[in-house]
């Protein structure tokens, strides 16, 4: 089976989900280290779990999860996420595919600080 881009990277410290559209920008900006001690968990643009692994010769390796027990759940995840960036999802948007709705909650949150940082600056 393929791996379809977009993939969704969880930070597993941190809670923060990232979307990265190829191989390259995974390479550019996840580090080596943290793929060696399994910091991230991961997911294809079908909401299907991937793991991330160290190969040379481009360091980076994109492959199917080979257990699907091992991967957190891309819907909680999601839903953490929302609620770290301070997001309240609706019903509708709940209901979204996983790209979708990670494309909403990062657009929320973006508003959400614009706004924040308007009125902080018209005190």
């Amino acid at each position: 089976m393929d791996i379809t881009f977009p993939i969704l990277v969880l930070s597993k410290d941190s809670g923060d989900i990232l979307k990265f559209e190829s191989l390259a920008e995974m390479q550019g900006y996840l580090e080596r280290i943290d793929v060696e001690n399994n910091e991230y968990a991961a997911w294809d643009a079908t909401g299907q779990p991937v793991s991330l692994r160290v190969q040379e010769p481009v360091w980076l390796e994109v492959v199917r999860a080979s257990a699907k027990g091992d991967a957190p759940d891309l819907g909680d995840s999601l839903k953490r996420f929302a609620q770290l960036r301070q997001v309240s999802l609706t019903d509708d948007e709940q209901r979204l595919r996983p790209l979708a709705l990670h494309a909403a909650i990062i657009a929320r949150s973006a508003r959400g600080r614009k706004l924040a940082g308007i009125f902080r600056s018209k005190r």
